[in-house]
């Protein structure tokens, strides 16, 4: 996205560099004449200039006309007389105008700079005890960046339905096959059989009940109304269910399954 954004003003800056070399050009051919050349020093600095930036855009933006008629000026080494340099620059110019027409381009939003390309978005200890998760937490964000907030809520329950599963498979109960529902009755039956008579008993049972509790809760409140069609969510209610995500993420990666992070040294 930061790509696409920088390629869009370096194409408004290289049409203008590209009409006043053009213009410069021309003039010179008025005072000289029509079959002036132009060096091949010269030719190389016009390379250098807009000959690379030209290159990269099409590049980058995938102009497949522009791309073949930037090759001609790219590649352009000898001397040249100025008429066929000031073509060519008209053509590149207009060839790029003209598919540039066809390219949509987007306004780059405060979520859209947050949200997306996002390395590990839930934090290290998420993304190291639940790596099968990591995709859908990056289509998460991906949706919230671009507005798809109740898609967002959707691919947060399946984090959920994930980590729950993680979870009573850390717990030693369940079955493989059991849905969120089913793997939350078997983590509570395992929890109503804990001690709980000691301060370390209830100290040890806490992390499990807290987390059972929140994907209780969020099950209930996001997971199932999210599958009815009529529930849609707006940007604070997505945030606020994200941010839930989140924290219960990385409280149950750090007290549960144990994940330590080691600071980097600069």
């Amino acid at each position: 996205m930061e790509k696409l954004g920088r390629s869009a003003y370096h194409a408004v800056h290289l049409i203008e560099e590209l009409n006043e070399l053009e213009t410069k050009l021309n003039g010179e051919i008025k005072k000289k004449c029509r079959d002036c050349k132009v060096s091949a020093l010269r030719t190389k600095a016009i390379i250098n200039s807009v000959g690379r930036q030209s290159m990269t855009l099409v590049d980058d933006l995938s102009l497949r006309a522009s791309n073949r008629i930037v090759s001609k000026l790219y590649f352009m080494r000898a001397a040249k007389p100025a008429s066929e340099v000031v073509r060519l620059l008209r053509d590149v110019r207009e060839t790029i105008v003209h598919e540039l027409r066809w390219t949509l381009f987007l306004q780059v939003t405060n979520d859209m700079r947050v949200y997306l390309n996002k390395s590990r978005p839930f934090g290290d200890a998420t993304a190291c005890a639940f790596g099968e998760c990591s995709e859908d937490i990056d289509e998460a964000c991906k949706c919230f960046a671009f507005e798809r907030y109740t898609a967002c809520v959707f691919h947060l329950g399946r984090v959920m339905e994930q980590a729950t599963a993680r979870l009573a498979k850390r717990m030693k109960v369940g079955k493989p096959d059991d849905d969120w529902q089913g793997n939350l009755k078997a983590i509570n039956k395992a929890l109503d059989a804990m001690p709980y008579g000691t301060k370390t008993d209830r100290q040890k049972r806490a992390p499990y009940a807290e987390a059972a509790g929140f994907s209780f809760q969020f099950k209930e409140a996001w997971r199932n109304p999210t599958a009815h069609p009529k529930k849609t969510y707006t940007r604070e209610e997505a945030l606020d269910v994200m941010n839930g995500a989140r924290t219960f993420m990385d409280a149950m990666a750090r007290k549960i399954f144990k994940v330590k992070i080691v600071p980097e040294r600069f």
